[in-house]
């Protein structure tokens, strides 16, 4: 007997077993091959989805720490948000819509707030309260990282749009 009492059975629901058990060794080797034969943007556009979810990754924890937050949440938080572009870059390797739409969304949503941290991060440079204020310094050099990340991948994504929907190269 366990202790609670009794055991907790989960059961696979039919049609993910039978999804699971249809990617054989040879349908993986094909999408290995599907993906390395993605057009140079898209690759690129999947790449700069990967760095700007780990600077948000990072950009999280540093601003938990500089406002003790609790570092559980910043760590559930950010890891959400770093697997939500990760999710995005590797769906635009479909070449759907639906990576596409869901890369801008996560881009966009907190450019705002990254400008103005980046602005403050450029005051602090000019006052020279830099060194003063080391965790409000690393969270806006993160800021400011992602910030940049951000906008490049954004301007990638409008240059890569016909290659996401398979119209052009």
């Amino acid at each position: 007997m366990t202790p609670i009492g009794f055991v907790v059975k989960i059961s696979i629901p039919y049609k993910l077993r039978e999804l699971m058990s249809a990617m054989t060794g040879k349908a993986i080797q094909t999408r290995i091959v599907e993906i390395k034969n993605a057009p140079d943007k898209i690759q690129k556009a999947a790449a700069l989805a990967y760095i700007a979810g780990i600077i948000s990754l990072f950009r999280i924890l540093s601003q938990a720490y500089l406002l003790h937050y609790s570092m559980w949440t910043a760590v559930l938080l950010g890891l959400l948000t770093a697997i939500w572009y990760f999710a995005a870059g590797i769906a635009l390797y479909s070449r759907k819509k639906l990576g596409f739409i869901l890369l801008i969304v996560i881009a966009v949503f907190p450019v705002y707030g990254l400008c103005v941290k980046s602005i403050y991060l450029l005051r602090m440079i000019l006052q020279g309260s830099l060194i003063a204020g080391w965790p409000e310094a690393i969270h806006g050099i993160l800021t400011f990282l992602q910030l940049i990340a951000v906008g490049i991948l954004l301007l990638h994504l409008g240059t890569c749009r016909k290659s996401l929907t398979g119209n052009g190269s």
